[in-house]
């Protein structure tokens, strides 16, 4: 395992190479966040104490259990436009990317 973590760890860094732009983060309970366009989108994380909802550009509710948290990180993905988050009931919830 640590022989396959070190090259997962080798594969981010070499991916984020050439990445421009300030790290920012936005953090809050519930609330809306709006990561703006040509922003570097690198991870996300909600979790719920009770049951919680999050959508991401107005699709499909995620729901969040209550006890329990969900994420997505390594995304690196460059935005051409805007992504808003909403968190519904969320105990806590993060979000990382740099911003041009």
């Amino acid at each position: 395992m640590a022989l396959q973590s070190t090259r997962e760890h080798s594969e981010i860094l070499a991916a984020l190479q050439g990445f421009k732009g300030t790290y920012t983060y936005k953090a809050g309970t519930s609330g809306t966040v709006v990561v703006p366009t040509g922003s570097r989108l690198l991870s996300w994380t909600a979790q719920a104490t009770g049951d919680a909802t999050m959508t991401i550009n107005g699709g499909d509710t995620i729901n969040i259990p209550a006890g329990l948290a969900i994420s997505s990180d390594g995304l690196f993905a460059t935005l051409t436009e805007p992504v808003t988050f909403i968190f519904t009931n969320t105990a806590v919830f993060y979000i990382e990317y740099l911003s041009p």
